[in-house]
């Protein structure tokens, strides 16, 4: 305590984290990070009066380790992680069967948030999501393996229904003001318009495109600016997610795209051009973007 026996300046910096952990470490990431500004603004002006007082480089320290997701699961914790999303479960269900096993948080359970951001790290580096989605004004995805989900029932055409995660997804991006488009092929057009898809993805807020009207199917080069026409965006600032990494990979690259694979291993093929991400899922894709955006402004 700060009085007649203790002097400010005699306050350490780990003194102070530990202060903020105790009084916020159990807020929300705005919360702590506010009180730590709000913390050192008052030291300054403390100094700025003539008065002596600790200078504090940095709080980021102080931010309570239950907080930082990559550290919540470890390497065997993830690789079991990857095989539940592998089977089609969501992120909370995943979430419900993992069991944190040491620090402040052991023996709880972790966020579906956590373990989302803990399983996009494993694989993307901050550099490769710099590189792969700075600078995009629009998302281009397939709708085939990688918003359906194989956990479902596919109709006699062999489709299978959207994944429950999507429209969630899809939402996420419009906010970080990316805006998104969703291509269904020839065959599938005419069953997931029976099940209602294209309307489900319109009120997520994305556009609905029919590959049977793109004059090329990919990955011809005709088929990629047919994309960037109708999302009157330039191919720079198109990302196109996709399963398949010569159609909707090299191809979107080719064509001045960037580009994304999703797999449900998130496996990198051979010959997949390095800084390329591998997603397991397009829910991934919030976190991909906002990665890119915060090394962009940091």
């Amino acid at each position: 305590m700060i009085g007649p026996t203790r002097r400010l300046a005699n306050v350490t910096e780990a003194e102070f984290a530990d202060a903020v952990i105790a009084r916020w470490g159990k807020s929300a990431a705005p919360t702590r990070t506010s009180s730590r500004v709000a913390l050192r603004l008052w030291l300054d002006w403390c100094r700025a009066q003539g008065w002596s007082a600790p200078v504090v480089a940095d709080f980021r320290s102080s931010r309570p380790q239950e907080g930082h997701n990559s550290r919540l699961l470890d390497n065997a914790m993830i690789a079991y992680a990857n095989k539940l999303r592998a089977s089609g479960l969501t992120y909370e269900q995943i979430a419900a069967n993992l069991v944190i096993t040491s620090g402040p948080r052991k023996g709880r359970r972790p966020s579906g948030g956590a373990v989302t951001q803990a399983l996009t790290r494993s694989t993307l580096s901050i550099s490769h999501a710099a590189a792969a989605a700075s600078g995009i004004e629009c998302v281009v995805l397939s709708y085939e393996r990688v918003l359906d989900t194989p956990a479902g029932q596919p109709d006699k055409h062999g489709h299978y229904p959207l994944h429950p995660d999507t429209a969630q997804c899809l939402c996420r991006v419009r906010e970080l003001g990316v805006s998104v488009a969703v291509t269904l092929t020839c065959s599938a057009s005419t069953s997931c318009e029976l099940a209602g898809v294209p309307q489900q993805l319109r009120d997520a807020g994305a556009l609905v495109l029919d590959a049977n009207r793109l004059r090329q199917p990919k990955p011809h080069h005709e088929y990629f600016m047919a994309v960037h026409d109708t999302c009157e965006m330039a191919p720079k600032q198109i990302l196109h997610v996709g399963p398949e990494p010569r159609s909707d990979v090299l191809a979107a690259l080719a064509a001045g795209m960037k580009a994304a694979l999703t797999t449900p291993d998130r496996r990198r093929p051979p010959g997949l051009p390095d800084g390329i991400p591998v997603l397991n899922h397009a829910r991934e894709l919030p976190h991909l973007l906002k990665l890119a955006r915060d090394e962009t402004y940091r």
